[in-house]
């Protein structure tokens, strides 16, 4: 898979309700349901790739992701090193953003 800076928001935008794995430190699978794609307002003077955000969604309400860096692998996209922050609990389960600027 390109490195992160090198991924556009196209490269996820297919991927909408398909699964990514994360690895938890004891070894258990984590799956996490990428639910939005969104475009990122910036400065029309600013130069690189068009800003956008990932929402990932869980059911499991017994455990939670932790906000730090966690390896995410996808059939397609291969494993992605993403900063995850938890946006809390919502009726669907809990959300997650990554973002991308």
């Amino acid at each position: 898979m390109d490195t992160l800076d090198q991924l556009e928001m196209a490269d996820f935008a297919g991927h909408l309700n398909e699964s990514f794995a994360v690895q938890l430190t004891d070894g258990d699978a984590y799956a996490l349901e990428l639910i939005e794609v969104s475009e990122l307002s910036r400065p029309p003077d600013q130069p690189g790739r068009q800003p956008f955000a990932l929402i990932f969604r869980n059911a499991r309400t017994d455990a939670y992701l932790a906000q730090a860096t966690h390896l995410l692998t996808h059939e397609d996209l291969g494993s992605l090193s993403l900063f995850l922050v938890p946006l809390g609990p919502q009726q669907d389960g809990m959300h997650y953003e990554a973002l991308f600027t």
